[in-house]
């Protein structure tokens, strides 16, 4: 049998789905964020893994071989968000994520952190306003737009901290580009009762996978040798590659979404 000190089942596909990682998390609750752990008395019986490209479920029963009941945070990691990287791709995350405990909803809370350079920025951020992810308000552009307005001292230190990128930030007419790393750990307090059986359930929808922007949006590739052979092999006429332009023009102008393969 296994103790209760595992990874949450949470997949990110680039393509498909991926069964990467299928265990829960014990968890305490320390100065600084969460600390797994590991934990003596309580071992995972079965373990029942559902994968669709429409959900994944997961089937937990636990057990407390102990004498006395065991109260521990069990906890539920995210995959980490580069936002540099979501600035210009297209990425799927889990999302619609649900937790039923002996088939009662569990009410969860959520840590996130913005991790730069391996410190934690989170209270910086807060104190700025700046969120420290995208919702469903605000995608990561929207972000980088608050940032766009904080005054120029303010906007210089988040790139000394790593945590824009000082490149892009310091040329001429320079795009703003977030570049920490959102970490996110759902949790709740669990009792194990004494010599029983738990069930844990839990349910998401997962990241199935993004696209690739258009090389063709770029003249430098549309005009050279690969280029040319894509436009030969797809048939493509001018005005497709125009209308390329006109949707990363207005790309630029509106601080929009790419055109995506």
């Amino acid at each position: 049998m296994r103790r209760a000190a595992f990874t949450a089942a949470f997949l990110l596909g680039a393509a498909a789905v991926q069964a990467a990682f299928a265990n829960d998390s014990s968890a305490e609750k320390a100065a600084g964020g969460l600390v797994l752990r590991r934990s003596a008395e309580i071992d995972m019986v079965s373990e029942d893994l559902f994968v669709s490209a429409a959900q994944i479920r997961v089937r937990y029963v636990f057990r407390n071989r102990s004498a006395r009941p065991a109260t521990t945070i069990v906890a539920f990691p995210m995959p980490d968000r580069d936002l540099a990287y979501e600035m210009e791709s297209e990425v799927a995350y889990p999302s619609d994520f649900h937790t039923l405990v002996e088939g009662r909803p569990v009410r969860m809370q959520v840590e996130r952190k913005a991790m730069a350079r391996g410190v934690d920025r989170s209270a910086l951020l807060a104190r700025l306003h700046i969120p420290i992810g995208p919702d469903a308000r605000r995608n990561v552009r929207g972000i980088a737009e608050l940032i766009a307005h904080l005054p120029r001292p303010e906007q210089q230190r988040l790139a000394r901290l790593g945590l824009i990128d000082a490149q892009s930030f310091s040329a001429p007419a320079g795009e703003i580009v977030p570049s920490w790393t959102v970490r996110e750990t759902w949790y709740w307090r669990q009792t194990f009762p004494a010599g029983r059986n738990l069930h844990v359930e839990h349910r998401y929808a997962p990241g199935v996978g993004g696209t690739a922007g258009v090389p063709l949006a770029s003249h430098e590739y549309r005009d050279g040798q690969n280029g040319r052979a894509e436009q030969a092999e797809y048939c493509t006429d001018a005005e497709f590659l125009a209308a390329i332009d006109r949707m990363s023009a207005r790309a630029a102008r509106d601080r929009g979404n790419y055109p995506m393969e």
